[in-house]
């Protein structure tokens, strides 16, 4: 399935939202600055030059904070938003089932893991209200991270362009076709090397392999930008890079 994607200027493109492999290439637009995530084995900061140090586990989520003018660094996921993120989920992988999306979703919110930890999960008591569980509760926390490989457009500095959650939202299909930027994929560092080499830090360092949360194998998981007003920040300038205009990428590193 092709999806026309106009841009600021007016350019139509096409690109192919579903493709059940890890290779996913996309193109920066044409218009506008835009700054790309770096991944973990790119900056000396992590472990320098090497994926997240994981104890006895062999990959980690890319993580990475955003912080969105405003205290809390979880949204509430209300019934809007909880649905919005299960459309989300499904233009990544059209051909499933809205029941599996939904099962998957539930999986994605448990305590353990990344965006609904300290407590904000189902499983601590808050409401999943697309699943049925505790739906008298208050609304689940989704953490605003961002993750390794994601290209974000830039007002300026640090602050890019995300999505307002205290706005009535948009159809989340229409606003990936305007502003696929507006959305990211979950990436995961292993403790793999590609076999390939980079130039990291003034030196060739080995390349690491960059995989998909597996919540939504054989596909990956797309997420919003959540951000307040409409913006959201990188907290650690060492994690971003410009990437040119034109430019194609890819979030993963297979």
């Amino acid at each position: 399935m092709k999806l026309a994607v106009v841009y600021e200027g007016g350019e139509v493109q096409e690109f192919v939202p579903f493709v059940a492999t890890l290779r996913r290439f996309f193109t920066v637009p044409a218009v506008g600055k835009f700054v790309r995530l770096k991944h973990d084995y790119q900056t000396e900061e992590i472990n320098w030059y090497k994926p997240r140090k994981a104890a006895t586990q062999t990959e980690v989520p890319e993580t990475i904070h955003l912080n969105p003018f405003e205290l809390n660094d979880f949204v509430p996921l209300t019934q809007e938003r909880q649905e919005f993120t299960l459309q989300t989920m499904l233009i990544a992988n059209p051909t499933m089932s809205r029941g599996e999306a939904i099962n998957r979703l539930h999986e994605l919110t448990r305590t353990s893991v990344c965006f609904t930890d300290d407590g904000n999960s189902w499983d601590k008591g808050r409401a999943d209200y697309l699943f049925g569980t505790n739906v008298n509760a208050a609304p689940m926390g989704w953490k605003m991270l961002g993750f390794g490989g994601n290209v974000y457009r830039q007002i300026s500095s640090n602050v890019i362009e995300a999505i307002d959650y205290n706005l009535p939202l948009p159809d989340p299909e229409k606003l990936y076709r305007e502003k696929p930027w507006l959305f990211q994929w979950a990436t995961q560092c292993y403790m793999q090397q590609t076999g390939t080499f980079e130039m990291l830090g003034g030196k060739m360092r080995s390349q690491w392999k960059v995989s998909r949360f597996p919540h939504m194998a054989p596909v990956g998981l797309l997420t919003p930008v959540w951000g307040a007003g409409g913006r959201n920040r990188i907290m650690e300038s060492w994690r971003y890079a410009p990437i040119a205009n034109g430019a194609t990428y890819s979030p993963y590193v297979p």
